[in-house]
């Protein structure tokens, strides 16, 4: 049995590092996702506008047509 205290090794430190990196990574990925759903909501908005504005300006065509 070692009387000293345990000492960090580089080793230890190394992986210490490379966690730390890890979390910050996955951090900033879940942000992006985040940001990528509201795009995504956005867009999905977006063409439903689109697609009532088509609808909205065929009927108009449609009845300017049939006059």
């Amino acid at each position: 049995m070692s009387t000293f205290p345990p000492t960090t090794t580089s080793a230890t430190q190394k992986k210490e590092r490379k966690y730390a990196e890890l979390a910050s990574a996955l951090q900033r990925m879940s942000k992006t996702m985040a940001q990528t759903a509201d795009l995504c909501q956005e867009v999905q908005l977006d063409l439903h506008a689109m697609r009532d504005f088509a609808g909205i300006d065929a009927a108009k065509y449609a009845s300017f047509i049939l006059k």
